[in-house]
């Protein structure tokens, strides 16, 4: 009786030492960007919510657009987009994937931002 006792102590203790996992908490915030060209000025927002329902991997995305183009010279009015996503973390790799399209989202905590597939996102909150 005495080694299950220890067994089950030494399993409870080390089952509730779990390493937190320091990209999943990162994750939620809000993330921009600025991008320039001679065609066009680009300003993006993603704000990342976190699961609703405790347990859930599901995250919400709004990804807001703003963009500037200029054809011959003339700078056309702004435009602006807006675009819901929900995307599943993977606990494995530490990546959302967007549930409609697969994009990969990177997360790097350490440099305070992510890459959306090849495009670098600061986070601001």
């Amino acid at each position: 009786m005495k080694p299950l006792l220890s067994i089950l102590t030494i399993l409870l203790v080390f089952g509730c030492n779990q390493p937190q996992d320091e990209v999943i908490s990162f994750i939620p915030g809000v993330y921009a960007r600025y991008g320039e060209d001679e065609f066009t000025k680009d300003y993006d927002t993603l704000a990342i919510a976190g699961p609703q329902e405790t347990g859930s991997q599901v995250f919400q995305i709004t990804k807001r657009q703003r963009f500037q183009k200029t054809i011959e010279g003339k700078q056309l009015p702004e435009q602006y987009k807006v675009t819901h996503l929900l995307a599943t973390y993977s606990p494995e790799s530490k990546i959302l994937i967007v549930s409609n399209s697969g994009q990969v989202i990177s997360f790097f905590p350490s440099r305070n931002e992510l890459r959306f597939g090849v495009t670098s996102y600061r986070k601001i909150k």
